[in-house]
C-alpha cells in the first residue's frame, strides 16, 4: 500500500489523491481520507470548500510530514524490515515505533539472516534467546506479543513450541493401569519415596506403583508433560491419581485446579485417607486463621464426602 508522505507535492487535491493511491469507489476514497486524518497526516486546506457529494469532502488538504527525525525512522522502516512485516501499526504509531524499536531491528535482523533456522521448530525459550538474547522475552513479557500483533506476525510465524515443566516422580514398575499418588510438599514425597524404595507400597489401604512430587502450583503445567513422556506406563489411560496436599486453601485450591484442567482426560481425585488422618491428628491443634470465603472455597475441594469428614469447623476464620 502506498503511504501519502511518498507523493511529492506538500498539498494534494480530491483528483490527485485518487490516481495517487488508485481508488475507484468514491466511499474508499472517503475512508482513506478520514484514516488518513485521524493518524494525523493530512489536514483540510478550507474545510467548507467541499466537492458537491455526499458525503461532503474538501477539494485540498495539506500533508503533514513527519519531522526530520521522524523520516528517518520511517525511512529505516521500509529499508531495515522485511516485506513480510507489516508497516501499518508503526507508521500510524512512530512514537511507539521508537519505544519498541530494539526488539523491532532484532527481529528484523533475525529473519532476514536467520531464515533458515525458522524453518526448523524450536522450543519458545530457544527462540526467544536467538532472537533477543534474552530466553523468558518471547514467553512472560507481554511487550513480545505486542510487537508480534503490531507487525502482523504470529507464534506460528517463528516455528516454535512450549515445553511443560519436568516433573520429578519415582517408579518402581513401569507396567499401566497403576495407582500415582501426586505430593504437593516436597519432604513428604521425600518420605514417601524411601518408603516406597524399601518395600512399602501400600499407603492407607490403596497401592501406589509410582509417586510424583508436584512441587505446589508447579504441577498445575507439569502434568501435561506425562502426555510427552517415553515411558508408557506413565501415560495409561487407565492410571488414576491422588492428589495429597496441604489442608488449606491454597492446597485445596491447586486440586481444584488440577482436576478442571484434565478434566475428562485423566482420572485425578483427592487421597481421601490422607486427610481424613491429617483432620484426626489436628483435632486438638489450632491450624492456620482463613477467612470465610476462603473456607467456603476450600470446603468445595471434598464435594462428595464432606459429611464423612464432619463440618471443617477445625479451621478457624478472622
Amino acid at each position: 500500500m502506498k503511504d501519502i508522505f511518498d507523493f511529492p507535492k506538500n498539498t494534494i487535491t480530491l483528483d490527485e489523491f485518487e490516481n495517487f493511491f488508485t481508488i475507484k469507489e468514491y466511499k474508499d476514497l472517503c475512508n482513506r481520507i478520514m484514516e488518513l486524518q485521524l493518524e494525523g497526516k493530512i489536514k483540510a486546506m478550507s474545510p467548507k470548500d467541499v466537492n458537491g457529494r455526499f458525503p461532503p469532502l474538501p477539494k485540498r488538504y495539506r500533508i503533514k510530514r513527519p519531522s526530520e527525525d521522524n523520516g528517518k525512522y520511517l525511512k529505516e522502516m521500509k529499508a531495515e524490515l522485511p516485506s513480510r512485516f507489516s508497516l501499518d501499526y508503526y507508521k500510524g504509531n512512530l512514537s511507539k515505533y521508537i519505544e519498541h524499536r530494539k526488539y523491532i531491528l532484532m527481529l528484523a535482523s533475525y529473519f532476514r539472516q536467520q531464515r533458515q533456522s525458522l524453518e526448523q521448530e524450536m522450543s519458545i525459550n530457544e527462540r526467544s534467546f536467538a532472537i533477543w538474547q534474552e530466553e523468558k522475552f518471547l514467553k512472560d513479557n507481554p511487550l513480545a506479543s505486542a510487537i508480534l500483533n503490531n507487525l502482523g506476525l504470529s507464534m506460528e510465524s517463528l516455528n516454535v513450541y512450549k515445553t511443560p515443566e519436568p516433573f520429578f516422580y519415582y517408579s518402581k514398575t513401569r507396567e499401566g493401569k497403576q495407582n500415582i499418588l501426586i505430593i504437593e510438599n516436597k519432604d513428604t514425597w521425600y518420605s514417601i519415596r524411601r518408603l516406597m524404595q524399601k518395600g512399602q507400597t501400600s499407603f492407607f489401604g490403596i497401592i501406589f506403583t509410582t509417586v510424583i512430587y508436584g512441587e505446589g502450583k508447579k504441577i498445575l503445567s507439569s502434568f501435561q508433560e506425562i502426555e510427552e513422556q517415553e515411558e508408557d506406563y506413565l501415560a495409561d489411560k487407565e492410571n488414576i491419581f491422588y492428589y495429597f496436599g496441604d489442608l488449606d486453601f491454597e492446597g485445596l485450591s491447586i486440586y481444584n485446579q488440577l482436576k478442571n484442567r484434565f478434566q475428562g482426560i485423566r482420572k485425578i481425585c483427592l487421597f481421601k485417607p490422607a486427610y481424613l488422618k491429617m483432620l484426626e491428628l489436628a483435632k486438638h491443634d489450632t491450624l492456620q486463621f482463613m477467612k470465610q470465603e476462603q473456607l467456603r472455597k476450600a470446603s468445595k475441594g471434598f464435594s462428595g464426602w464432606e459429611k464423612s469428614l464432619g463440618p471443617l469447623s477445625i479451621y478457624r476464620t478472622g
